[in-house]
């Protein structure tokens, strides 16, 4: 998981609470933190990570899940669905 967030972003600190109690339980999955580290939402969408990954994005926490070969299998906002998303892609891998 990719996980885009920032620290004036309160669904994204949700999100990182929510985040870690999953993978207390799920030591296979990992996850890797964008932080858009600005104080100032317009430096933190300029900054280049938000160019490059965010452009379409329509606001974060902006996830994206890769599975373990590489292949994207979702990008979106929604936290939920990117744990569905796991639980199905593990569910085949075992």
């Amino acid at each position: 998981i990719v996980d885009f967030g920032a620290p004036w972003c309160g669904p994204c600190h949700q999100a990182a609470t929510r985040l870690a109690a999953y993978l207390d339980s799920h030591s296979d999955v990992a996850v890797r933190v964008v932080n858009l580290d600005s104080k100032d939402i317009g430096e933190s969408y300029s900054l280049p990570a938000a160019e490059q990954y965010l452009q379409y994005a329509p606001g974060i926490p902006w996830f994206q899940v890769y599975e373990p070969r590489g292949k994207r299998i979702y990008q979106g906002l929604d936290l939920d669905k990117v744990l569905t998303v796991i639980s199905k892609k593990r569910a085949k891998l075992k």
